[in-house]
């Protein structure tokens, strides 16, 4: 069997791909990215066939597809024009097309991703004329033009998902099933929830339960992208100065403050930058073992918030500068509104809340095995 994906920006190679890669002996995997347009280094990964789309017309992509003879189709996102030209080549040449939730949305983030001009307006527009060149392939190229221009309208334009479906989903909870039903046409029948991969394996888990959890006295905060998606308006600088008053109240009652940095962060960067502090930066995307021992999480609205309810973590949502918190997590964990009290808050979390977020399972094994099961040939 041979397996697609659109891979818009990397980190979904080691977060995703690399993760799945075990359980699929039998398949042929095959990326079609944008790392020279986003940028990026090109992967090199063994048993994976890479192809740089950046500067690849419509008709060379589609001779590369054709070439390939692929089987399934696997999207991490639906709401860029990119992967809705991705999308709507699988329902025009017969590929079966296949969502797999790689985080959680919330009603402020489920539209379509315009790449709103923020730090580098130039890069943002030269990204949108790339996609746009491409496009205009599957309107001139398909037999049924004006139905593909009405669906463009309504994706692109209007945030109607639901008339550019996939044939699958798989999504993490309960939670995740009712927020998108309101976006696709989610049933039994095309829907399986696989519960948000905290493990590589059931041996993973088994080994993480039975080893039991621990308080070192040090607090984890996730730090979440804000100013490299140009959704906070403060610098660098000031964000440091953000964690480093973070740390003057933690101080007060606990042993330091470690970053986890988020995947698409240059980890080189920060660490640069926090040099002359005694907090650390760090960088373990899908690695639950830097939650296990911490005294206290703090974050705003990341996915990897759901490893601090999993293993039942104090944690507390904190305000970021310039930036609103999105309501997700409340229902979970208390919010600080002040950072002076930070050291007083009450942790009570609501532990009947996990099933319902993060699902059941959670390891990659089970995501690997579930999506041969629903759409292996």
């Amino acid at each position: 069997m041979k397996i697609a994906f659109t891979v818009y920006n990397l980190a979904f190679v080691s977060n995703w791909i690399e993760r799945l890669m075990p359980y699929w002996e039998n398949c042929e995997i095959v990326i079609f990215h944008i790392a020279n347009l986003q940028g990026q280094k090109e992967p090199a990964i063994e048993g994976v066939k890479s192809y740089d789309v950046s500067s690849r017309s419509y008709s060379e992509i589609i001779d590369i597809i054709e070439h390939e003879r692929i089987d399934l189709w696997i999207n991490f996102n639906f709401r860029s024009l990119f992967e809705l030209f991705f999308q709507r080549i699988c329902a025009l040449q017969n590929i079966k097309s296949v969502y797999l939730e790689h985080g959680f949305f919330s009603q402020n983030t489920l539209h379509f991703k315009t790449q709103k001009a923020q730090k580098n307006i130039w890069e943002t527009v030269n990204r949108q004329l790339n996609f746009w060149k491409k496009y205009i392939g599957v309107l001139y190229h398909a037999k049924k033009r004006l139905q593909e221009w009405r669906i463009l309208q309504q994706v692109y334009f209007k945030n109607n998902f639901k008339y550019s479906p996939f044939d699958y989903y798989f999504i993490f909870s309960q939670r995740e099933y009712s927020l998108l039903s309101n976006v696709f046409p989610l049933d039994e029948s095309n829907t399986s929830l696989i519960g948000y991969p905290i493990f590589s394996s059931e041996k993973d888990k088994k080994e993480a339960t039975s080893a039991g959890l621990k308080m070192n006295g040090e607090v984890l905060y996730v730090h979440q992208p804000f100013i490299l998606d140009g959704y906070a308006t403060i610098s660098y600088e000031e964000e440091k100065k953000y964690f480093l008053d973070l740390e003057k109240q933690l101080l007060k009652k606990y042993k330091r403050l470690i970053v986890l940095l988020h995947p698409r962060e240059n980890l080189s960067t920060y660490i640069k930058r926090f040099a002359d502090t005694q907090i650390d930066i760090i960088q373990l995307p899908n690695n639950y073992s830097c939650f296990t021992d911490k005294s206290l999480i703090i974050g705003h609205y990341s996915t990897a918030l759901l490893y601090a309810l999993y293993f039942e973590k104090p944690t507390i949502i904190l305000n970021y500068p310039s930036v609103k918190n999105d309501p997700i997590f409340q229902e979970c964990f208390p919010t600080v509104e002040d950072m002076e009290n930070i050291c007083t808050i009450d942790f009570q979390i609501d532990i009947n809340k996990k099933i319902p977020f993060a699902g059941k399972e959670n390891t990659y094994e089970h995501i690997a095995h579930e999506i041969l099961l629903k759409c292996g040939k």
